[in-house]
């Protein structure tokens, strides 16, 4: 097999420690990314995370660690030849100049993890690729480009994409700069998936914010031979959900399926009385 498994923006700890997201980054590890790596024999790996493995860059909540910890624990238990990568994202380090202190140096002790905090060149399957962690005000973006390889992978702000919905990045990378130095692209930062002239945004794993709405979420498996690349779901994450009251009124909408475990934001587009709207 000369497959890997790529994912982003992780943010443990999002919503202030909420307990439903927490258990979101327990599921996310614990079932969904098993049965990838079953279904596509990578109980060697490599995974990728770029960036965001943590929410808050300032502090990490002791629950949140803990839960951390314990569930890479139990990933390298089932799996004892996994091999993890951890690109540092914008909001894994304190500082914003420089990535000396970053909340992934906790991992350290996981010999199946190697953290990403420099820019580096490694050989998967025989192919070169570029891994780049968050660029600080220290360093030159031209570091990225002062070699080519078949693969990039970072953390990045680049042009033309949408940094949330409707609204896109106008002051960061040159898209025709990865299009001429490397075959694909694949990045972390913004939460959105898309894909441009080989350049992908990933996006989170499972929605946290009504910024994420309509946005479907999962991983991507790239094989490293062919560079064909595929994206996997993750669909029994909670969603944003938006449910508009004509729709309700006329039967289009199915309640015991819609608003379950989703966050949901109902929509007054009618005439309805008090009662009726309570109930």
């Amino acid at each position: 097999m000369s497959k890997g498994l790529l994912f982003t923006d992780i943010h443990a700890g999002v919503k202030s420690d909420a307990e439903i997201f927490l258990n979101e980054f327990r599921k996310f590890f614990e079932d969904f990314i098993p049965q990838q790596i079953e279904k596509y024999s990578l109980q060697k790996g490599p995974l990728f995370c770029l960036g965001d493995l943590f929410d808050n860059r300032n502090s990490v909540n002791v629950k949140t660690l803990s839960i951390v910890y314990k569930t890479f624990t139990n990933l390298f238990k089932k799996y004892p030849e996994l091999k993890l990568y951890f690109l540092t994202g914008n909001h894994d380090i304190y500082y914003r100049n420089t990535r000396e202190i970053s909340s992934l140096n906790v991992l350290n002790e996981f010999t199946n993890i190697e953290i990403i905090s420099d820019i580096k060149k490694m050989t998967f399957f025989d192919r070169s690729v570029i891994l780049c962690p968050w660029i600080t005000n220290h360093d030159s973006s031209e570091q990225i480009f002062e070699q080519k390889a078949d693969i990039c992978m970072g953390h990045f702000e680049i042009n033309g994409f949408e940094m949330v919905s409707g609204i896109k990045e106008y002051n960061g990378l040159s898209p025709k700069r990865f299009i001429e130095n490397f075959k694909l692209t694949f990045s972390g930062h913004f939460h959105l998936r898309a894909e441009s002239n080989g350049i992908i945004y990933i996006g989170n794993p499972y929605q946290t914010k009504w910024s994420d709405y309509s946005n479907s979420k999962g991983v991507y498996i790239l094989d490293f031979k062919t560079f064909q690349y595929e994206f996997i779901e993750n669909v029994n994450a909670p969603i944003y959900v938006k449910l508009f009251l004509s729709s309700i009124k006329k039967g289009l909408v199915n309640l015991k399926i819609e608003v379950p475990n989703n966050f949901i934001s109902l929509i007054i587009d009618d005439k309805i009385s008090t009662n009726d709207l309570d109930k």
